[in-house]
């Protein structure tokens, strides 16, 4: 056993040992060009060795294939071949040995991801098994349905070692409609899509609710609460995608699955949601709430180079989504009361400031969470400070420099002389400080 397959055979233990399942993901049929390219070199160090049929048992491109076509990220060729059977002979092999791993560990491998999202639009145009495929399928209408094709064939074989198929929203809508829907076709296959691409003005902003609906078992990782890789705001020096819009600590902790116009005040610009455009709206049936399974965090780590900076994006985010993953379903989730939501956001907010980011400090070597800026209220010559989270500390100063632990704690408000600079940070029990915010 290599030192990797014992890594991760006592990563599983770990887990269990915690009730934590670990799902792995296997992303095809594109962001595959890791995979294609080892299989490329494979081929050509096999061929070289004069061994031409199993230099090609897992090839993954066909030599033949002209296809035009660049990612979302950039990638050219970066999509298998879903026509060429040694694809699967591939994936096949990569699942068992996948399976295998957790027979050691003792531990069930009940669900797999495939990926099965982001498919470039050239994709398998150029190949020649695909042509003939679609020619003797008629099926499949465009080259971009063999998506559906290569789910149903990688669903076969997972069903073989009594594995659950999972995958993004992706691997189970239909692409011949003007909005993404649930691709009744494949309900048979027991799919476990993750709804992700959520966003006010795109498009699939109730897909959840329709997969629900239908019968579909759902995951929810919605990219307007829940990915916790865009950046809090819109400030320049906050780390961060903004695709998306921003997810701060609230956006998670008021995601409402039950009614999801509950937690769209914004569209990914900033701006009110307006839902009369949203006229083909359709709800959750509240009979079909128990098929929507939970909601998972996700924090793609492209531009953390360091823990500090993966710890930053995720806390107290991910504690915002844990609140409302585990907590009893509020009042105000199903019916809008402003003042009851209100209400359970400043509890939250106290206890986050006093009670569980200070505990965060206490970890060893602490917990590298974000400290949000200070806001404040100008009236007349009173400034008066807004805490995002109540309990950690503010210093200021007003002399022009930038606060720091030395510096006065304001706690009320003071008064100001005019055309005075008043400089703010929050502060933790470590000395880390927030960005200072400025009230000129």
């Amino acid at each position: 056993m290599c030192i990797r397959d014992r890594d991760y055979i006592e990563l599983l233990h770990y887990a269990a040992e915690r009730k934590i399942e670990i799902i792995p993901e296997l992303d095809f049929p594109g962001h595959a060009k890791a995979a294609i390219q080892a299989m490329e070199i494979r081929q050509e160090r096999l061929r070289a060795a004069g061994k031409p049929e199993e230099a090609d048992r897992f090839a993954l491109i066909h030599p033949e294939d002209s296809s035009k076509y660049i990612s979302i990220q950039k990638f050219r060729r970066n999509v298998v071949d879903v026509c060429l059977e040694s694809t699967y002979d591939f994936m096949e092999l990569v699942i068992e040995s996948i399976d295998k791993l957790y027979a050691q560990a003792g531990v069930p491998l009940r669900v797999l991801h495939i990926g099965g999202d982001e498919v470039p639009r050239g994709a398998w145009t150029g190949s020649p098994l695909c042509q003939a495929f679609m020619k003797a399928h008629p099926e499949y209408k465009a080259f971009p349905d063999l998506s559906r094709y290569f789910v149903l064939r990688v669903a076969e074989i997972l069903k073989k070692y009594e594995i659950q198929t999972a995958g993004w929203e992706d691997i189970a809508i239909r692409r011949d409609s003007r909005k993404p829907l649930p691709d009744l076709s494949l309900s048979q296959l027991n799919l476990l899509p993750y709804v992700w691409n959520s966003v006010w003005g795109w498009g699939a902003e109730d897909l959840s609710n329709r997969f629900a609906n239908q019968g579909f078992e759902t995951i929810l990782a919605n990219v307007t609460n829940l990915y916790f890789d865009l950046a809090y705001d819109n400030d320049p020096s906050e780390p961060g995608f903004y695709w998306g819009g921003y997810t701060n600590t609230r956006a998670a902790w008021e995601f409402t699955p039950l009614n999801l116009k509950n937690c769209a005040a914004f569209d990914g610009s900033g701006k009110p949601v307006d839902f009369s455009r949203f006229g083909d709206y359709q709800p959750l049936i509240p009979d079909s709430a128990h098929h929507l399974l939970g909601m998972q965090g996700l924090l793609w780590g492209e531009n953390c180079r360091t823990m500090s900076q993966f710890e930053y994006l995720f806390f107290p985010k991910m504690i915002g989504m844990a609140e409302r993953a585990w907590a009893p379903v509020p009042s105000w989730e199903i019916e809008m009361i402003g003042d009851e939501k209100e209400k359970a956001w400043s509890d939250f907010a106290n206890a986050l400031g006093q009670k569980e980011l200070p505990r965060l400090d206490t970890f060893l070597e602490g917990v590298d969470y974000r400290l949000p800026p200070p806001k404040i209220e100008l009236s007349g010559d009173k400034l008066k400070l807004l805490q995002a989270f109540p309990g950690l500390t503010v210093r200021y100063t007003s002399d022009g420099s930038c606060p720091d632990q030395n510096s006065p704690i304001l706690s009320g408000e003071i008064i100001i002389n005019p055309g005075q600079t008043v400089k703010l940070a929050t502060f933790d029990s470590r000395g880390r400080s927030s960005r200072v915010f400025s009230s000129q």
